[in-house]
């Protein structure tokens, strides 16, 4: 589970499982505490119980920690861990969609960064009925959903709270954008298809989340055209 608090990715890992790749900036233990370490680059912690999840979420709300890139949690306490987790937030559920025509990707620009289309689910919702419906109204495009991407998890200020949302992203084709605008009353600037020239420029300012997305949907992509060529 990978879950992002002020854009920053907090990946917890079962410790049976876990196999370091890549090298880490900042490695602690259970007898370390992370108020006495200046906090960098790539962080690991090997921590069975909730006092270094507790102390971080703190940090991470209360600081900006901008020099931290990333933090993985290692434990063999994983499901507990991660319903504590859960429990530190209000929870809300979204989905949203990444649409293609053409071989170009459709985009929103919202907040100063381009993002893909999203939004609550309402009440009773079905998650891939709200994702075709959240794509429709923040862009004015018709679609036809293909198939369920990934989840992605990331926390929120609300009115005072702090919320995490999860979000199930689909892989949409578009069957019509005659009537394609930005939803400007979501706060939406902008609607545009990106070719992949303009879309490797968007990614690099876009949320964590939103690169999750495109991973997933690039590494499917790769996976689908791997077995084609196979079987030729």
């Amino acid at each position: 589970m990978i879950v992002y608090i002020n854009d920053k990715a907090i990946r917890l890992e079962k410790a049976e499982s876990f196999s370091p790749s890549g090298k880490f900036d900042v490695i602690v233990d259970h007898a370390t505490s992370l108020d006495s370490l200046k906090i960098s680059g790539h962080l690991l912690i090997y921590d069975d119980t909730t006092q270094h999840l507790d102390a971080l979420l703190a940090l991470l709300q209360n600081k900006k920690l901008r020099k931290l890139e990333s933090v993985t949690y290692v434990t063999s306490n994983y499901k507990a861990i991660k319903d504590h987790l859960k429990s530190r937030f209000k929870k809300v559920k979204a989905a949203g969609g990444l649409v293609v025509k053409d071989g170009k990707v459709l985009m929103i620009h919202r907040l100063q960064r381009w993002d893909l289309p999203k939004g609550k689910l309402e009440r009773d919702e079905e998650t891939d009925v709200a994702a075709v419906r959240e794509v429709q109204e923040e862009c004015g495009v018709e679609v036809n959903l293909i198939h369920k991407l990934c989840h992605t998890w990331h926390t929120y200020l609300n009115e005072g709270s702090q919320t995490l949302k999860k979000t199930t992203w689909y892989l949409m084709e578009c069957t019509d954008d005659s009537q394609m605008k930005p939803q400007f009353e979501e706060g939406i600037m902008d609607v545009r298809w990106l070719g992949e020239v303009e879309l490797e420029v968007a990614l690099m300012g876009t949320f964590g989340t939103i690169k999750d997305v495109f991973a997933t949907w690039r590494a499917g992509a790769s996976s689908a055209k791997s077995k084609e060529t196979n079987l030729l």
